[in-house]
């Protein structure tokens, strides 16, 4: 029945939350879908539960490398939080900036720059101990500025960060950018060579 139906889609959700934690990217696709078919045969569910499955089902396309889908799924999620939310909630912010990556994957630049920069600026006004998702999203205009060939651009942005209260994972991403910029604006080949060695440093094995 109907009530049936919306507890198995919020089972679904919270098993795909754990999958998405142990970076199961396939599993966490399966519960998402699952969801969102179960809270279609349920009439009493809420707008903010098709969202949640919406966003859930994006994060894992996203993870997977489908940017077409991910980029609906999650356009979808963001209208709803927003609707929920508002526009300038945190957790709205959070799924725009995860729309901004998919944006990027597409090859949306102007698209993807718009959304990372509304969520940057929503978190630092809203957010701002969400030092994560800000870096995040500084890094994701960082990432649209290489993609646009806008390679001074990037370099000015990276020297505008505080790398002293980066983790490795963070100084790792820095560091890789901080090359790309280089190689791509023309910069001495024995900085770049530094850059990618300390990348390839701190890389996860």
């Amino acid at each position: 029945d109907a009530s049936t139906a919306r507890e198995r889609g919020r089972a679904h959700l919270v098993l795909g939350q754990l999958a998405l934690v142990e970076g199961h990217n396939h599993d966490v696709l399966a519960h998402g879908r699952a969801a969102a078919q179960a809270f279609e045969r349920s009439p009493t569910v809420g707008d903010i539960e098709h969202t949640e499955a919406a966003a859930l089902t994006g994060v894992a396309l996203y993870y997977l490398g489908e940017f077409d889908e991910a980029t609906l799924a999650l356009h979808r999620a963001v209208e709803g939080y927003t609707a929920a939310y508002g526009a300038d909630d945190a957790a709205t912010s959070r799924y725009r900036l995860s729309l901004a990556w998919s944006l990027l994957g597409e090859g949306q630049h102007d698209e993807a720059a718009q959304a990372f920069e509304q969520a940057l600026t929503t978190l630092q006004a809203k957010a701002a101990d969400d030092a994560a998702n800000i870096l995040d999203a500084r890094l994701g205009l960082i990432a649209v500025a290489l993609a646009a060939e806008r390679p001074e651009q990037a370099a000015r942005e990276l020297a505008a960060l505080d790398r002293g209260a980066l983790g490795e994972l963070e100084r790792m991403e820095v560091a890789l950018l901080d090359g790309l910029a280089q190689r791509r604006s023309g910069g001495d080949p024995a900085v770049i060579a530094t850059s990618f060695t300390e990348a390839a440093t701190l890389a996860p094995t």
